[in-house]
C-alpha cells in the first residue's frame, strides 16, 4: 500500500518535468495519427487517455538521502514497452542530465547536462549512441568553456575553446 502512495505521488511531480511532458505529447501524437485522420472523436481521445496512463518510470538508483538518482522513461503502445528516456538527479533533488534513447537503448536525439543551479553545463546530439552535430559545454558561472563540431562520436572542423578569463584560442581537428 506504501508503494502504491509514494507511486502516485511520484506521477504527480513527474508531470512537471520537461521530458516526461515531452514524452506524453509524443505518445498522445502517435496514438492519435494510429486512430486515422478523425483525431478530434470521442474513441480516439478515450485511446488517448488510456494510453497517456502507460507512461511509467523505472527507478534505476537512488541517493542516501533516499531521492532518485536516476531513472528510466518508458511509454507503452499498443502493448508493447519501450524505453524513451533517462533521467539523472544531484541528491537535491535538481535534474542532472536528461536524454532519450532509441530501441536498442543508445542514445538519440538531443541529450542535456546542467550544474546543480540549473544552468546548463553541456549539450550534445546523438544518432544511434554515436554523437554528432554541434556540442557546447559552459563553466558554471554560464560562460561557454568550448564549441564545435562532432561527426561518428570525433571533433572535426574548428573549435573555439575559452579559458577561465575569457581568452579564446582554436584548435583545427582533421
Amino acid at each position: 500500500m506504501e508503494y502504491k502512495i509514494f507511486s502516485v505521488n511520484y506521477y504527480h511531480k513527474l508531470k512537471r518535468l520537461p521530458l516526461f511532458r515531452s514524452l506524453v505529447i509524443i505518445a498522445i501524437s502517435v496514438i492519435a495519427a494510429s486512430c486515422g485522420n478523425d483525431v478530434g472523436n470521442k474513441e480516439s481521445n478515450e485511446l488517448a487517455k488510456i494510453e497517456m496512463e502507460n507512461i511509467s518510470v523505472k527507478v534505476v538508483d537512488v541517493h542516501e538521502n533516499g531521492k532518485v538518482k536516476a531513472q528510466d522513461l518508458y511509454v507503452t503502445i499498443s502493448g508493447v514497452k519501450s524505453l524513451q528516456g533517462y533521467e539523472e538527479f544531484y541528491a537535491s533533488g535538481k535534474l542532472k542530465i536528461k536524454g532519450r534513447f532509441n530501441t536498442s537503448h543508445q542514445r538519440v536525439g538531443l541529450w542535456e547536462s546542467f550544474y546543480e543551479d540549473g544552468k546548463p553545463w553541456s549539450i550534445g546530439s546523438y544518432t544511434n549512441g554515436v554523437e554528432i552535430g554541434e556540442k557546447k559545454v559552459w563553466y558554471s558561472d554560464g560562460s561557454l568553456r568550448y564549441q564545435g563540431e562532432m561527426l561518428s562520436g570525433k571533433p572535426i572542423g574548428t573549435w573555439t575553446f575559452w579559458d577561465e578569463n575569457g581568452i579564446e584560442s582554436q584548435k583545427i581537428y582533421e
